[in-house]
């Protein structure tokens, strides 16, 4: 049987990963919203100042959203399981 360590050790990188893809999940959504491409998106990225004030919103709703999404559904690291649950 695996000590609860060894099991937080081998699923902490499972858990990162699921976070790490929150990033994607709001720049896809940013770009298929606001109707943007690549290299709009990195422009707005550069100089968020100059984001036009109806793409603000969508972004603001977005990023909202997926914050929301994810703390109801928040990955978790079980002692007695190796998998990651995400609901």
């Amino acid at each position: 049987m695996k000590s609860n360590q060894s099991i937080v050790y081998a699923q902490l990188p499972q858990v990162i990963s699921v976070l790490n893809l929150l990033s994607d999940a709001v720049y896809a959504r940013i770009c298929m919203e606001c109707g943007w491409d690549d290299d709009t998106y990195r422009y707005y990225f550069t100089h968020s100042d100059r984001i036009p004030a109806a793409s603000r919103q969508k972004i603001n709703k977005i990023i909202a959203a997926q914050i929301r999404y994810l703390a109801s559904r928040p990955p978790q690291i079980h002692p007695h399981d190796e998998s990651v649950q995400h609901n």
